[in-house]
């Protein structure tokens, strides 16, 4: 009976996501009671690891299989992130400054668990318009300027700029999208924050032209919200 209830809560609330435009593979059933996300309508995320607390995620945002969520998780919209990407990672996972780094016993464990939960783990940000590449890992407390894009397998340890493109272990940059005139331009025209209709009709592929043709745009975006938790997704 229990599972029957399962399933009828878990084809109720893949209906609702649906009917926003929105997917979550994992279920609302396999959420802690002290998790939640917060999903814009035409945002999706696949199958993965969730160990965070805290999630949102903007508009046509996606998220592919295999992903790991630690810690406080904020994702802009229009971003894409590939697979087996892992987002949040703890810096302090294993003590350093002991006479070894493994925690071999539970009441090592409990004694640095404890002294480490005390501090309230910083969010990890990621703009709008970013391209995230299959199996990159940024640590927690990072911050992902708008349009920026991280190369697969690279390891992000510090803040990445707006529109940078940064790749390797460590990431390092490599060069920017755009030039800083039209990067001033971009961030002063937010065109994240437009309908979607008028982006649809704007000719994306010549920025310079995209750019005049909005810079006067007052047709703002209104994306509705959804939040889930355990066996239960809520339209704000």
């Amino acid at each position: 009976m229990k599972s029957l209830i399962g399933k009828i809560s878990h084809f109720r609330d893949k209906n609702k996501l649906k009917n926003f435009g929105c997917k979550f593979s994992n279920g609302t059933d396999s959420l802690k009671s002290t998790q939640q996300i917060l999903m814009e309508s035409h945002s999706r995320i696949s199958q993965g690891k969730l160990f965070s607390q805290s999630i949102m995620i903007g508009g046509y945002s996606y998220v592919r299989s295999g992903y790991e969520f630690y810690g406080n998780i904020e994702i802009g919209r229009f971003c894409s992130i590939g697979n087996n990407a892992i987002i949040g990672l703890e810096k302090n996972a294993h003590p350093t400054d002991w006479l070894t780094t493994s925690m071999f016993t539970e009441e090592f464990e409990e004694l640095y668990t404890g002294t480490v939960t005390n501090v309230q783990p910083p969010k990890t940000v990621i703009g709008h318009d970013c391209w995230i590449g299959r199996d990159a890992v940024l640590m927690s407390g990072v911050k992902v300027g708008n349009g920026a894009v991280i190369g697969a397998r690279a390891i992000v340890t510090k803040d990445v700029p707006d529109y940078a493109v940064v790749v390797g272990i460590p990431a390092k940059l490599t060069r920017y999208r755009f030039s800083q005139e039209i990067i001033s331009q971009l961030t002063q025209l937010k065109w994240w924050t437009l309908s979607p209709e008028v982006l649809a009709e704007t000719p994306l592929n010549n920025v310079a032209t995209a750019i005049k043709l909005l810079e006067h745009n007052v047709d703002k975006a209104c994306y509705e919200k959804l939040q889930l938790s355990k066996n239960k997704v809520t339209h704000l």
